[in-house]
């Protein structure tokens, strides 16, 4: 007997509304945003391995037909893009960061485990220009599933608050959920 689960949310950012679609599958899990503002028009799909390892990454912009973005991790922290190409300026980077939704800051919240910190290189991508570049991020749970986020290239910092799903609830000035719906099929 196998459980299916599915998360949906619609996230208010500053200037943008998020319709955002978590789906656990049997081997897979895929997640998926449509991204609406005044300068922002996009789409993006993930798909990550059972345990939140990044696999794939897709994105475009609604406003920019041909502006898209493939990534696929062929080997942890070795990025490749839709032509095959190695990414080498983003060797090393696990995570992903996706600039213009909050839902990227739990993929390494889900694979901190049971660790009270953690340091990660992430590939962030810059939704408005669809490019990449690695950065570091630190994690650490305060507890009350609170998570203090650290961007240690831009010395940014937020404490984000989670659901028990490890999804964002606030991230305060940037990011507020204003929907959730919570479904498991058996």
């Amino acid at each position: 007997m196998s459980v299916f689960r599915k998360h949906c949310r619609i996230w208010r950012g500053k200037n943008t509304l998020e319709m955002f679609l978590l789906e656990y599958h049997k081997e897979v899990i895929v997640a998926g945003g449509l991204i609406n503002g005044n300068d922002l028009q996009m789409r993006y799909k993930v798909f990550l391995d059972r345990n939140w390892a990044v696999q794939k990454v897709h994105l475009g912009l609604l406003n920019a037909p041909f502006s898209t973005l493939f990534m696929e991790q062929v080997e942890p922290g070795k990025w490749m893009d839709g032509l095959g190409n190695h990414l080498l300026m983003l060797d090393g980077c696990t995570d992903i960061d996706i600039s213009a939704t909050p839902f990227t800051n739990t993929i390494p919240i889900k694979r901190m485990a049971q660790n009270r910190m953690a340091k990660f290189k992430v590939a962030y991508i810059n939704s408005f220009n669809l490019t990449a570049h690695s950065v570091s991020q630190i994690y650490t749970n305060k507890g009350c599933d609170i998570y203090r986020y650290e961007n240690l290239n831009s010395l940014f910092c937020a404490d984000i608050s989670v659901d028990v799903y490890g999804l964002i609830v606030d991230y305060p000035k940037l990011f507020q959920a204003i929907y959730v719906n919570d479904e498991e099929y058996i």
